[in-house]
């Protein structure tokens, strides 16, 4: 998981962080996740300085992890519900997806000052999953890799702008107590997070791959999935990869799979909120 890149896609890499940092920062009219960089540093450092001791380190990485159930236990960042950011605190932006990440690569013993700084911290991934493949895109010149992946930016801003922001009028039905009204909300709800999520995730996988940094598609398809296990391996696949390198693998060979299924339940439901209806 090191990132390889050759110059030409490093200086675009940089290119992104840049304009994206510089959206973020007129969005919010102030400087975003301002502590979750600084968090990272100082994570970066203690990752520095232990990284060789194996139990030390993979300790750091748990711990990292449940960075982020910590903060909505404590009311710092809200619990993530689905509503576009809903209660989000401004300085925390990105912390969720960067802690995860950050204990993903803690875990395999490969963070460095690169891929801390122009993969985890890209201000264009803070709102779109935790993990990105880290090695460079290599045969395909910039040119030719924004053709083939400017059709997913473009895939990505019409989901986003167009299909999730038509399903918003049907959100205010969540406050209904009636049945026909409940299942209602239950089926837009569940394709508006599709389309607001995925948006995020197509633009930023076009930007990053047309910049030569290969980034896991995040959202494959999942409702052509057959069964309910295909629907969740093709739903947020990166999160799906950190549960399942940092969690399922270690603990399936120590306690068995039924043991390690109930661990990574448990950690995806604390990481998207401390609150007892992710638990159920």
């Amino acid at each position: 998981m090191h990132i390889e890149l050759d110059l030409k896609a490093r200086g675009l890499s940089v290119l992104v962080f840049v304009l994206s940092f510089c959206y973020l920062t007129y969005l919010y009219r102030a400087l975003p996740a301002l502590f979750t960089i600084g968090l990272s540093v100082l994570i970066w450092i203690l990752y520095r300085a232990i990284a060789a001791a194996e139990l030390p380190r993979k300790a750091l990485a748990y711990g990292v992890f449940f960075i982020t159930p910590f903060l909505t236990y404590c009311g710092q960042i809200a619990v993530l519900t689905g509503f576009g950011g809903e209660g989000a605190s401004l300085p925390w932006v990105g912390v969720s997806f960067v802690t995860a990440a950050l204990a993903l690569h803690i875990y395999h013993q490969k963070l460095d000052v690169l891929t801390l700084c122009l993969n985890i911290l890209q201000p264009a991934r803070m709102d779109s999953g935790p993990v990105a493949l880290n090695s460079a895109s290599r045969g395909r010149s910039w040119v030719r890799r924004l053709r083939v992946y400017g059709s997913w930016i473009a895939l990505g801003i019409f989901f986003y702008t167009v299909l999730a922001t038509g399903l918003v009028p049907f959100l205010v039905l969540r406050d209904s107590t009636e049945p026909l009204d409940i299942l209602i909300f239950s089926i837009v709800f569940e394709f508006y997070v599709y389309f607001n999520f995925s948006g995020l995730t197509f633009v930023v996988f076009g930007l990053l791959n047309a910049a030569g940094v290969r980034t896991t598609l995040n959202f494959k398809m999942p409702f052509s999935a057959r069964n309910l296990i295909d629907y969740w391996q093709r739903w947020h696949v990166s999160l799906s990869s950190v549960l399942k390198d940092i969690f399922f693998t270690p603990i399936k060979r120590r306690c068995g799979v039924l043991i390690a299924v109930m661990v990574v339940f448990l950690s995806s439901a604390a990481w998207h909120g401390m609150s007892l209806n992710f638990f159920i």
